[in-house]
């Protein structure tokens, strides 16, 4: 592997804040069920970077354990016709974001690929991963894959290597529970490697040493005909806790076909193991064979089992409808995805509606698939949620049926991912911008965010922080009154039932600060609530041992 110092010409790291406790440890068992008559509110679209001269690509956004969100996007003509890339953090759940990493490598004209994931369960151990795929020509379809490491807390870079030439990429860890055999946690790295003019292979590489070296490498296939796009995903449960990479990818006869075949595989038994033998998933519908595209995968990970004992795996792709000349979301899923190729087709809320550009992720706090993806015929990005049991597997619970709040919309290619404090969704997506130039945007499932203020009382501020969060010792409680008055702060359960009140006095004006100790109580999900004359207020609150 060539040392990516070769084709990074700069790196421009920005501190973050100090101040925010780490911690250690794997997340306790979980599955709630959904909760039907939840109110998930959708706010304002939020503009991650408003810079109309760059045209924002490639946009996705994943969380730290703490809460931290980091969102990343691609453009073109960086720096003399180099292509570039932007990192940017979030401390308030999406609202404000500002620049944290910045560069641009030295070689070739498009970014054609990418995608990225934060690791680590303390501070001192958070990792930021890009992985892209760089080409000269926008439409090539061929370029060369490499990967960056930075260090989540100050955005310095670490590490990386240029891997091989190919066509697509994409990164998954283990971080929240991590396999068996790594240390602490591992990664896996997804690519399509060119091979000659007429086969492409499909490459997985792991490291068990948390990204400091990647030294396992796997040929999972390889095709005459040219893969193109790929998805990688982690998956366990409580039976199947080894923990195991699944992948899914997308092979057409050339590359302007507009449609091929979806495959799919898992390691078996371990993260490192060999793959098992390639499924072509469209082979199971007759009106799917050869008329999908677009592959977007994600499995159970958790301390629970599905209803077959087992991990369930659900791949989600577009499926183009000939005789209306639209696309409609196709899935396939697997209720024993360790041991059995027995998929079953469905289709995502069938409508006449033509949907497409799937994004797909597990929410292991309530055992729940979330899914965006674009309504071309509405110019919406509806968002779905169904239970990792599948049942009904064609009818999805409709959260929102387009959280966007502007049409302007041609290629947003939405990406769904978890927040790790709200224990919820978000979604980032490119919307148009001046001369077609795409806007990175941003808006979440828990997010009320108005542009208007929303601290407009003058006795006690609505800002009521806790930290660390998740929790294993002692809470951090924080608010600030702006007038004398009564609070209350009580800790409950998730079925409401109180557990502890933790304050019930007059405060007097001004910030107030304490310590809450958290280790006798068991590991779980909470609600800590402050309450006041003028309003009340709840945060998640996650305690692990």
């Amino acid at each position: 592997m060539k040392n990516i110092y070769t084709f990074l010409l700069f790196v421009i790291p920005f501190l973050s804040l100090n101040g925010v406790f780490a911690q250690s440890g794997t997340y306790p068992n979980s599955g709630l069920p959904l909760n039907p008559k939840s109110s998930p509110l959708f706010g304002k679209d939020i503009i991650i970077n408003d810079q109309p001269s760059q045209n924002q690509q490639n946009v996705c956004v994943c969380s730290a354990f703490n809460g931290w969100l980091f969102a990343l996007y691609t453009y073109p003509n960086a720096v003399q016709g180099l292509p570039g890339f932007k990192i940017l953090k979030s401390i308030d759940n999406g609202i404000n974001w500002n620049v944290f990493i910045e560069g641009h490598i030295s070689f070739g004209a498009f970014i054609i690929s990418s995608d990225f994931a934060v690791t680590g369960n303390s501070i001192s151990n958070l990792k930021l991963f890009f992985v892209n795929v760089v080409s000269g020509n926008a439409t090539s379809g061929y370029g060369q894959v490499s990967y960056l490491r930075f260090n989540g807390e100050t955005g310095v870079y670490e590490d990386g290597a240029e891997l091989e030439g190919g066509h697509a990429v994409s990164i998954a860890n283990d971080f929240i529970y991590p396999a068996t055999y790594s240390n602490p946690y591992s990664l896996g790295i997804l690519y399509s490697k060119y091979l000659s003019a007429n086969i492409d292979s499909i490459i997985f590489i792991s490291s068990g040493n948390a990204g400091i070296s990647f030294n396992n490498r796997k040929a999972i296939a390889s095709s005459t005909a040219h893969i193109f796009d790929v998805a990688l995903t982690y998956g366990r449960s409580s039976s199947q806790n080894s923990g195991r990479y699944y992948a899914a990818w997308e092979e057409k006869q050339s590359y302007s076909s507009n449609t091929g075949h979806i495959y799919t595989a898992h390691s078996e038994p371990n993260f490192n193991s060999p793959f098992t033998t390639p499924v072509m998933l469209d082979n199971l519908d007759p009106t799917a064979f050869n008329n999908v595209k677009n592959p977007s995968i994600a499995c159970q990970y958790n301390n629970i089992d599905n209803d077959s004992s087992n991990v369930t795996e659900v791949v989600l792709v577009d499926k183009f409808i000939p005789a209306s000349n639209t696309y409609e979301i196709g899935g396939f899923y697997n209720m024993k995805s360790t041991n059995t190729s027995n998929f079953h087709p469905f289709t995502v809320n069938p409508s006449s509606n033509s949907k497409q550009q799937p994004s797909i992720c597990f929410n292991p706090f309530d055992s729940s698939f979330m899914m965006t993806c674009y309504d071309s015929t509405n110019q919406k990005l509806p968002f779905f949620r169904h239970n990792f049991n599948m049942e009904n597997p064609d009818t999805w619970e409709v959260v929102n049926a387009g959280y966007n709040d502007n049409s302007d919309l041609s290629a947003p290619y939405p990406k769904v991912a978890l927040n790790m404090s709200e224990q919820k969704g978000m979604s980032v997506w490119s919307a148009e911008g001046t001369g077609g130039n795409g806007i990175a945007m941003f808006d979440a499932l828990y997010s009320t965010y108005t542009s208007i203020s929303e601290n407009e009382n003058t006795d006690v501020n609505k800002l009521f922080t806790i930290f660390p969060n998740p929790c294993s010792s002692l809470l951090n409680i924080c608010f600030e009154s702006m007038g004398a008055e009564k609070v209350k702060i009580v800790l409950t359960n998730l079925m409401g039932e109180m557990l502890e009140v933790i304050a019930d006095q007059t405060f007097s004006i001004g910030i107030h600060t304490f310590k809450y100790n958290v280790t006798d109580i068991s590991s779980g999900c909470y609600l800590l609530t402050i309450e006041t004359g003028k309003f009340t207020e709840n945060h998640k609150l996650l305690i692990m041992k």
